[in-house]
């Protein structure tokens, strides 16, 4: 891995950060948290649990590149010297935000079936495809925030925030359908038959494609009001 960040020191009010990330994770899928076999965390097992060197690739936290921006600034600076009915309206503004950028996360294409006759359906890949070679799209956010502090006394204020969590409504893809191909058994339809047990169909149409019922952002743009009372 690397990371590079800079730093500008809070100064008139006013700091940042900047952060570059890059990795590369890779193992053997040693995922121990697959508990409860016959369900969905089948998928989290070997596709040959004795032969664990066959899912040797991209691990599931393969996130290549990261760029994260966030700072502060504090308006009060350019308020000294004003009477005290403008700075009570102008001052107390603060502006913030955190805006990210990364790399999607990788993926196993999969055969929807017991291709290797072990028990396990969710975990097996057509022969000669590794694991996790596959990678979903960038995901990007902008999360501003805004705050106005109102002061009441010398130790107390009242404070007003309005922030926003994926202003843009970008549309990040999370999670998309693995399943790439069906596996069938007792047929010998074309067009790829291991043998007289089992038949691999054509491709899944829908094999990469986001899991949602409709075109609604998984993760929608939220806007919200708050107030604090600071004492």
């Amino acid at each position: 891995g690397l990371v590079v960040q800079v730093n500008k020191r809070y100064r008139q009010g006013f700091q940042f950060q900047a952060s570059y990330t890059w990795s590369h994770v890779m193992d053997d899928n040693p995922d121990a948290t697959a508990v409860v076999p016959g369900g969905s965390d089948d998928a989290k097992m070997n596709q040959f649990p004795t032969v664990t060197g066959t899912d040797r690739g991209n691990g599931q936290n393969d996130q290549r590149h990261r760029f994260v921006v966030s700072g502060i600034w504090n308006l009060d600076s350019y308020t000294k010297g004003m009477a005290k009915a403008p700075r009570l309206l102008l001052g107390g503004w603060e502006l913030s935000g955190i805006f990210t950028i990364q790399s999607g996360q990788p993926y196993t294409a999969l055969v929807a079936g017991d291709l290797n006759f072990d028990g396990n359906s969710r975990a097996a890949r057509l022969p000669g495809v590794g694991r996790n070679t596959f990678y979903l799209p960038k995901n990007a956010s902008l999360d501003p925030r805004i705050t106005k502090d109102i002061p009441l006394r010398e130790k107390m204020k009242f404070q007003l925030i309005l922030e926003a969590f994926n202003l843009f409504n970008r549309n990040n893809v999370f999670s998309v359908n693995t399943d790439q191909f069906t596996f069938t058994k007792f047929s010998t339809k074309p067009p790829i038959c291991l043998n007289s047990d089992g038949c691999i169909s054509f491709p899944v149409a829908n094999f990469g494609v986001q899991n949602s019922n409709n075109n609604t952002p998984i993760s929608p743009r939220i806007v919200q009001l708050g107030a604090k009372f600071i004492f």
